[in-house]
């Protein structure tokens, strides 16, 4: 009891009553006091197998919160806008990857921007990804502006323009989003400013599925310049005559923790957002 003591830097007096304390707990005494030390009793014994499970489950628990902590273990939820789980998502969940091989991102997408506000604000997304939330967040980080560009048949009699005016469209039907999808909504507001309202000649929810449907002749279509793959072919893709521009954060509901605040330095190191921090500089841009 004395060399227990000194190892745990209490007095013996106070290990031998915390040991009584324990045993009168416990119900049951734990060691035989022998004129020279002390020796466990069968429930000593049984007592010791279970005491040690614990204190190994301890140090276990303790390096698990140390391997959150540095990135080495643990699960990042992350939910985004669609467009930009196809066109921003993709580089930073390799990147992350190869950081980080055993920490895996569970990732859903919403395709309007107050859905995806919605899953972080109840806490079933650790970190959000998409435009400026309206409602407030323990933390907003700016990630720059993605621009928004006409997809046109190359083919199309303003296919040679450096630039579109929207205007020069406003007699053509369009390949617009779905009316609950948030594109649609932007393009709509986009083309109040030039004062009209566009027409449809199809609707969709997926943003790839809009590109390859103005390739196929059903008419011009506003997507993020992110998502448009360099292999689809019988397309060109045009700024319009003011860029427009979406401004995108990486927010969450209460203060990151350590491991959300190791992925978001990842988030904010990825080439893309570089990029789209300086799209933002335009003197002349539209935000939407």
């Amino acid at each position: 009891m004395t060399q227990a003591a000194a190892e745990l830097y209490v007095a013996q007096p106070s290990l031998s009553q915390q040991m009584i304390a324990l045993e009168r707990e416990l119900g049951g005494e734990l060691l035989e006091r022998l004129p020279r030390g002390v020796r466990l009793t069968p429930v000593g014994r049984a007592f010791l197998v279970e005491a040690r499970a614990a204190v190994d489950a301890a140090g276990r628990a303790q390096e698990a919160v140390r391997a959150v902590s540095h990135g080495r273990r643990g699960e990042i939820r992350l939910a985004t806008i669609t467009s930009l789980a196809i066109g921003l998502v993709p580089s930073i969940a390799s990147t992350w990857h190869q950081d980080h091989p055993q920490v895996p991102i569970r990732l859903t997408e919403h395709g309007h921007p107050d859905l995806l506000e919605d899953v972080v604000r109840i806490g079933d997304a650790d970190l959000g990804v998409g435009p400026e939330p309206h409602g407030q967040m323990a933390e907003v980080h700016a990630l720059g502006a993605e621009e928004f560009v006409f997809v046109l048949r190359e083919d199309d009699p303003l296919a040679g323009r450096a630039r579109i005016d929207p205007r020069d469209l406003a007699d053509r039907e369009w390949v617009l989003f779905e009316k609950s999808h948030g594109i649609a909504g932007l393009v709509r507001r986009m083309c109040s400013l030039w004062g009209f309202t566009p027409m449809a000649a199809m609707r969709t929810s997926q943003t790839e599925a809009a590109v390859r449907l103005a390739a196929a002749g059903l008419g011009p279509t506003v997507v993020p310049s992110n998502v448009i793959a360099a292999h689809v072919p019988g397309i060109v893709v045009r700024p319009v005559i003011r860029p427009v521009l979406r401004r995108l954060t990486a927010y969450s509901r209460g203060p990151m923790g350590p491991l959300e605040a190791v992925f978001l330095k990842t988030v904010l190191a990825d080439a893309q957002v570089r990029e789209m921090a300086h799209v933002g500089d335009a003197e002349d841009a539209v935000f939407l």
